[in-house]
């Protein structure tokens, strides 16, 4: 099997401005999920870790631009994360080495609230959704049962004070119509209901691993 990763960097208007491969800059990334410990309720938040090697110091990477990540297989190109945004950058001046450390659109909404939204009763819980994606600038769709209780309406507002953050508000909406959400690979908050009495999509058995071993540095 043959798989390479790679990382693109694209500006605040999605243009993009360099590719990373591991022929060149691109030394090791990791993509880390963080959800809460309830069994419906929550949101999984995805941050990307990733290190460079900029010994000639031509990369400059600044806060709030996108991160792509990519493999190619066989001649295709799979990107099966959501964009990630730069929130952090940090160069160890005796290597030059970069570590960039970025979050997928879920990680704003802790620094937001309903306020903010100008929601105008009345209006319904897919009118919040809406509207908190028109915020964070992505689309949104539903992988659930029915979508019923998205439906609801509340005729004089829900009983938010204001002051709760868009990620409070997203977990209540979960809790409420039991279903998770995320962002998907299309860079879109999806809402899903956990079927636990459905027919298993995999069944993984042996034959299903392998392990890759080499003496190179790299794994």
């Amino acid at each position: 099997r043959s798989i390479a990763g790679k990382v693109e960097l694209l500006d605040k208007s999605s243009i993009l401005l360099q590719t990373f491969k591991h022929t060149d800059a691109l030394s090791e990334f990791t993509v880390s999920r963080a959800g809460g410990k309830n069994f419906f309720g929550f949101g999984v938040c995805q941050e990307l870790e990733l290190k460079l090697v900029d010994k000639e110091r031509l990369i400059n990477i600044e806060k709030e631009q996108i991160l792509k990540v990519s493999f190619i297989a066989n001649n295709s190109t799979i990107s099966p994360t959501p964009r990630f945004y730069v929130s952090e950058i940090n160069r160890d001046e005796n290597t030059n080495a970069l570590t960039i450390k970025a979050f997928d659109p879920i990680h704003k909404t802790s620094n937001h609230t309903i306020a903010e939204l100008g929601l105008e009763a009345p209006y319904t819980m897919l009118d919040i959704v809406s509207k908190i994606t028109q915020f964070l600038g992505i689309s949104f769709s539903f992988n659930v049962i029915d979508r019923v209780a998205f439906n609801v309406e509340y005729p004089t507002g829900a009983n938010f004070e204001g002051t709760e953050t868009l990620r409070e508000v997203l977990d209540a909406i979960a809790g409420a119509t039991q279903t998770i959400y995320y962002i998907s690979n299309t860079n879109a908050l999806t809402f899903r209901h956990l079927d636990i009495a459905g027919a298993a999509a995999l069944t993984i058995n042996k034959a299903d691993y392998f392990t890759l071993s080499s003496k190179t540095n790299r794994t």
